[in-house]
């Protein structure tokens, strides 16, 4: 993701910090101006279909879903387990 905004880690972390949600999003729609529909749907689908790349991060992913409600064997990516524990699911 920091890559396609075109910023390193310290960049997006001090505006995330220091901004309100409103002007990060609004920053966030100016740095991808230039992309294509085609480069912002590829990585809004990389995001959303991201799981955890290693046994250790699936451990790490299970303990939390399993704290969260070990029934929702269904929630394998991130994004669902941020709206797992979120109350969106």
């Amino acid at each position: 993701m920091l890559e396609f905004l075109g910023v390193d880690s310290d960049t997006f972390q001090k505006k995330a910090c220091n901004d309100t949600e409103e002007a990060l999003s609004t920053w966030v729609v100016s740095q991808c101006q230039n992309c294509s529909l085609g480069d912002k749907d590829a990585v809004n689908n990389k995001i959303l279909k991201g799981q955890p790349d290693s046994p250790e991060k699936w451990e790490t992913f299970h303990e939390i879903r399993n704290g969260l409600d070990p029934s929702r064997t269904d929630i394998t990516t991130w994004v669902d387990l941020i709206d797992l524990e979120e109350g969106r699911l």
